[in-house]
């Protein structure tokens, strides 16, 4: 063997046996008998050459690859979503599917992609129209949109209004029965908070009390005062969900500038459940919404659409959502 890349000829003579053989043995080629002695060698091979096959023959041989292209929504990418698609990438790997990590920009542009990578699958988190997710599959691709739900996993939109929901329930729960909503300033997160906002109202409806009172407040200390003077002027309020962790904190430093007793006068609920939510002060309540396992189910959902069963842990619809109770939302 010479120096260089080791190729399907190397594993062949090493193996003592022909190119073909190894091909057949590598591809488990139907209708071809292999001794197993034969076999065993050629897999020994393999293993002390280190030899890897051809990505671009098997897409060639095979006409897909064992790549799956994941599109990222057109939002930041926050601690949730990345442990989201660490997750998901890990489990691929362990499958022998590589994942290609894009953000989502145009239907159009991810069917081009597509058709460059010939991938196995696509996994989306921004969803896709009906046209594009046909031509697709007409192709050949697998499209598991996440937006919508599947067998073992709450999609994107539902679990967004359960976050609003177990924030509400929450809140209604321990007494308080005049909310507020702090809103995202990033306009790109709209779609997802109105998602929010609709379940703590359907919450707030069933409970025969008045809708949340939406507001937005920056990551800003500035901006959070004046949401501050808002809740706890004029609009009355005595307990608040915001879209995420990131807005909760932003309002406690309001609060604590304002000299605002939590959760004496305004408790504070947020969402993703980052570390630094440990440390606010008062200790900041939650909703931890699994985002590893929501990635490893997602891996499952793929897999399986791709006949290729995994143990990869499932996630029963709304059961996913763990609301983590601490100081800044203690019972009246």
């Amino acid at each position: 063997m010479t120096g260089g890349r080791v190729t399907s000829h190397d594993v062949a003579r090493r193996a003592g046996v022909s190119r073909s053989t190894v091909s057949y043995v590598l591809n488990d080629t139907p209708g071809q008998t292999i001794p197993p002695a034969t076999r065993a060698r050629v897999h020994a091979a393999v293993a002390e050459l280190g030899y890897r096959p051809s990505a671009a023959a098997r897409v060639l041989r095979r006409g897909r690859s064992d790549w799956v292209v994941l599109l990222l929504p057109p939002t930041p990418v926050g601690p949730a979503l990345s442990l989201y698609t660490d997750a998901l990438v890990e489990a691929l790997d362990r499958h022998g599917m590589t994942a290609v990590v894009r953000r989502h920009t145009t239907a159009q542009a991810t069917v081009d992609l597509a058709r460059e990578l010939a991938p196995a699958a696509v996994v989306t988190l921004a969803g896709l129209d009906g046209g594009s997710t046909r031509r697709l599959e007409d192709d050949g691709v697998v499209v598991v949109d996440t937006t919508q739900d599947h067998p073992g996993l709450l999609g994107s939109h539902g679990l967004h209004l359960a976050v609003g929901t177990a924030q509400a329930e929450h809140l209604l729960g321990c007494g308080y029965r005049r909310l507020g909503y702090a809103l995202p300033e990033d306009p790109s997160l709209a779609r997802i908070a109105a998602l929010r906002v609709t379940g703590v109202r359907e919450v707030c409806t069933r409970a025969s009390v008045g809708p949340p009172d939406a507001h937005v407040v920056p990551l800003d200390v500035a901006g959070a005062v004046a949401a501050v003077d808002r809740w706890t002027g004029a609009a009355a309020v005595d307990a608040v969900a915001a879209y995420n962790d990131d807005v909760a904190l932003a309002l406690l430093a309001g609060l604590r500038e304002r000299r605002v007793d939590v959760p004496g006068r305004l408790a504070v609920v947020g969402a993703d459940d980052l570390v630094a939510s440990r440390f606010a002060t008062p200790p900041l309540s939650t909703v931890d919404l699994r985002p590893a396992l929501r990635g490893r189910t997602t891996a499952r959902v793929v897999l399986g659409r791709l006949g290729r069963p995994s143990e990869e842990d499932a996630v029963a619809g709304a059961d996913s959502l763990v609301l983590v109770a601490r100081a800044s939302t203690a019972r009246r």
